[in-house]
């Protein structure tokens, strides 16, 4: 029997939970127990930017992205305040800006940040107060600024946005990404639960980039494993980590993904060379994905030789067309 404990619930927890966990698995061999549950987080229990910097520090974690966001209900933060944030500490902070197609002047705002150093925008598509679909053509005066001046495109898609599943379904990414081809894509939640779906969309425009985050570091998801498998082989350099903080703690959330199936090398390009790639502070990529994406080994050629070679007698094929 399996039984799985929330660890970090109630006033005493994580001890007083633990310690009855390892009383009942000492008592009963028939039982196996899990223990899950959120950490404290305490740089945002504490709304506490200093905090935050020591979390960074003791993670080891050099830079991080600050994704800014305008989604109506959803919350709101100012742009010139995440610039303020990375001004504070240089170095520490990539700056992503918040736009809305709803707000007037989006494409100035564009304009605006990028000549302040911003390197991409973050779009919530599915959260605002009208929900739209990412390839909806309100979009494309601020997917065209985006292509124009360089700007990484960033594009919310789970389950957990817009009133229903269609909002997350990778078609309309990709649909953007073929029509903006150098416009640089990439998905935090990673279109959970349509995993295999964006998958082939990775696959197919070498501009977008899957960012799966908490449906990996938090063990159980379902198909988690799938994203896990292509940043270890196909897609092994468009997969990225990402905290989506304060979801979890920094320590927590790395915890949780160096525990999964990574190969080494996929946790070198999921927590740092992808990145890097990314930002064009590292070679591009892309001629080393053309090249190993299809590749047809000497073994599998043989195998084809071995078992398909083998002539039609006259008139089968339209037999089994009849």
């Amino acid at each position: 029997m399996r039984i799985i404990v929330d660890a970090m619930g109630g006033d005493n927890a994580p001890g007083e939970i633990v310690a009855g966990a390892v009383m009942a698995a000492q008592s009963r061999e028939d039982i196996q127990i899990f223990l899950i549950g959120k950490e404290r987080v305490p740089s945002a229990e504490a709304r506490s930017i200093e905090l935050f910097m020591q979390e960074m520090d003791e993670t080891e974690t050099e830079r991080a992205v600050i994704m800014g966001r305008k989604a109506d209900n959803y919350g709101s933060v100012d742009n010139d305040e995440i610039d303020e944030l990375a001004r504070a500490y240089p170095g520490r902070f990539i700056p992503f800006a918040g736009v809305n197609p709803n707000l007037p002047g989006q494409v100035e705002e564009i304009e605006r940040v990028a000549a302040m150093g911003f390197r991409g925008v973050g779009i919530d598509a599915g959260w605002l107060r009208r929900p739209l679909y990412h390839d909806d053509p309100v979009f494309d005066p601020i997917y065209a600024k985006c292509q124009e001046l360089g700007m990484i495109v960033s594009l919310t898609s789970s389950f957990m946005l817009g009133p229903d599943l269609s909002y997350s379904e990778p078609c309309a990414i990709q649909r953007v990404a073929m029509k903006y081809p150098n416009m640089k894509i990439v998905v935090p939640h990673g279109c959970w639960p349509h995993v295999h779906a964006a998958l082939a969309v990775a696959i197919r425009c070498p501009n977008v980039y899957l960012m799966p985050d908490c449906y990996i570091y938090i063990d159980g998801f379902a198909l988690s494993d799938e994203y896990i498998k292509a940043a270890n082989t196909y897609l092994k350099y468009r997969i990225l980590y990402a905290s989506s903080y304060p979801v979890r703690s920094l320590s927590q959330c790395l915890r949780g993904w160096k525990s999964r199936g990574f190969t080494d090398e996929a946790l070198q390009n999921t927590l740092y060379d992808n990145a890097a790639r990314l930002l064009g502070e590292k070679e591009d990529a892309s001629k080393i994905q053309s090249e190993e994406l299809f590749l047809i080994t000497r073994d599998d050629i043989s195998m084809l030789e071995k078992e398909g070679k083998k002539e039609r007698e006259a008139g089968t094929a339209k037999k089994e067309l009849d």
